[in-house]
């Protein structure tokens, strides 16, 4: 019996265990507020949790984008793995003035250390009063796309078969 728990417990920390250890920043009953000057991010605490700038520490990147992409504001963070931060309260004043909703707070990393590509942790959004919401432009879906080559095809078979005719 004393075998099979051993074995467990290797299985436990040969595959669950990095699965576990790779969820990025870890917060805590995060939350976040929006204005039209400022984002503010709460949580109980925070632990950076992935090795992904070498010698065991994360780095990463806090930023805010309004409803156009247009980058509002930019830090970098890092630390130690395993640093932990308890009763955050960060206030990110924008550089540049929103210009539509919605409002979005990313929490990212770049790829890695343990990271194979960028990831993006932890993801917030809000309005501004007064802003209008962006127009999203429709972008064609991969069926979409498939119709459309189709469409094209067809005249083209059409004019290879009518050009064959003519010369037998």
């Amino acid at each position: 019996m004393e075998i099979l728990s051993a074995q467990r417990s290797k299985l436990f920390s040969a595959l669950l265990l990095p699965l576990l250890m790779a969820a990025g920043c870890e917060f805590v009953n995060p939350a976040v507020s929006f204005t039209c000057t400022e984002a503010v991010l709460t949580a109980d605490s925070a632990t950076l949790t992935v090795s992904n700038a070498g010698e065991g520490s994360e780095s990463g990147f806090i930023r805010v984008y309004d409803g156009r992409n247009t980058l509002l504001y930019e830090t970098p963070y890092g630390g130690s793995v395993g640093t932990s931060f308890s009763d955050v309260n960060e206030t990110y004043t924008y550089t540049t003035p929103p210009a539509a909703n919605p409002l979005r707070l990313v929490l990212s990393s770049p790829a890695g250390g343990s990271l194979a590509t960028d990831t993006v942790w932890y993801t917030a959004t809000g309005t501004c009063p007064g802003l209008t919401t962006a127009s999203v432009a429709a972008v064609p879906t991969l069926s979409e796309w498939s119709l459309l080559a189709l469409l094209g095809l067809i005249p083209a078979l059409a004019a290879i078969r009518r050009t064959r005719r003519r010369q037998a």
